[in-house]
């Protein structure tokens, strides 16, 4: 599968930056698509990319003129200046984080779109739509080898100029006798909607591989009170999707069996909760976090006690410190 996003998507999902687009990304990387980039698109692409920066630099200026204007002292402002914009959209381009599908600017392709042109057909009726043509004709070559879907709310694609319409009868008349399948939706929602259920993740593999990373203060907490642990009876994690489709930042809540060390004795209850970082590809955890262990002590008389062992983490920055761009999309299963 390739898909093709057109221009409106990568600037509308900041680029392919946003939370959504994480989301996307993340299960695209999953289910082995690629994502198909005519030249037309990663130059318009780039063209816009450079205006946003542009636009958003001035805007932060004039904002930030008029707030020391108002308050009278304000720690300088740090803007970037000669700046590489090309190098800015290759770095988004390459980090992308699925296979990427280079298409080239073809004579055949901008020749397809000119004849659509002189015949007022879809989606090239007129000379300001030529992209697009150039863009379907660039989706018919990778037709011809892969299942293809177009994301775009382009209203020139769609029959009558109307998305809820669908492809135009024009367009579909054209791919009738390919090997393989054509979808067009309008919306980056709706492409997660339909490759959500292709992917299934194992919650139990993710809360065993953060098991031996369990801190020294539960080992203690069980020991100190006579308990081993045990299975895990359940979890009920928070996936979302990052700005690197092969990372989930997961927030969970844990609950394993703990077996008293005295055989005679009830077993106890282990729940912890915190954060961590998951690599679906290396199934492996990283930055884990327990943030609150909790063992549940069943007494004699049919009551409970509780032995809480309550964590916290903070970092002290001293001045500016640099800031990444992250994102979350939470990956829900309804």
């Amino acid at each position: 599968m390739i898909v093709v996003f057109d221009t409106n998507v990568w600037k509308s999902q900041v680029y392919l930056q946003s939370p959504q687009a994480a989301a996307v990304r993340f299960y695209l990387q999953h289910i082995g698509a690629k994502v198909g980039l005519p030249e037309v698109i990663k130059r318009e692409v780039t063209s816009h990319l450079k205006k946003d920066v542009r636009k958003l630099i001035s805007g932060l200026k004039s904002d930030y003129g008029r707030l020391l204007g108002i308050v009278g002292t304000l720690k300088e402002l740090v803007l970037p200046d000669n700046i590489d914009f090309t190098g800015i959209a290759d770095r988004l381009f390459a980090t992308v984080g699925v296979p990427i599908v280079d298409v080239s600017f073809s004579f055949p392709s901008a020749e397809a779109s000119f004849n659509k042109i002189i015949e007022g057909l879809p989606p090239s009726r007129t000379d300001q739509q030529f992209k697009d043509g150039v863009i379907w004709a660039d989706c018919i070559s990778l037709l011809q080898a892969n299942d293809v879907i177009l994301v775009t709310n382009d209203r020139a694609f769609y029959e009558d100029q109307q998305i809820d319409k669908g492809l135009a009868s024009a367009l579909a008349l054209e791919i009738a006798g390919l090997p393989h399948k054509f979808t067009i939706l309008s919306e980056l929602g709706k492409l997660l909607k339909d490759i959500r259920g292709q992917v299934t993740i194992d919650h139990e593999q993710i809360a065993s591989s953060w098991q031996p990373m369990l801190s020294e203060s539960v080992r203690n907490l069980l020991s100190n009170n006579g308990y081993r642990l045990g299975e895990l009876i359940k979890t009920t994690p928070r996936l979302f999707a990052t700005e690197q489709p092969t990372i989930l930042f997961i927030e969970f809540h844990a609950e394993y069996n703990c077996p008293a060390l005295d055989e005679a004795a009830a077993p106890a209850v282990l729940t912890i909760g915190g954060d961590c970082r998951y690599n679906s590809m290396s199934k492996t955890v990283d930055q884990f976090r327990p943030q609150r262990e909790e063992l549940i002590i069943p007494l004699p008389d049919g009551t409970e006690t509780r032995k809480n062992v309550i964590l916290a983490a903070s970092t002290v920055y001293l001045g500016h410190r640099n800031i990444s761009h992250t994102a979350r999309f939470e990956l829900s299963e309804d």
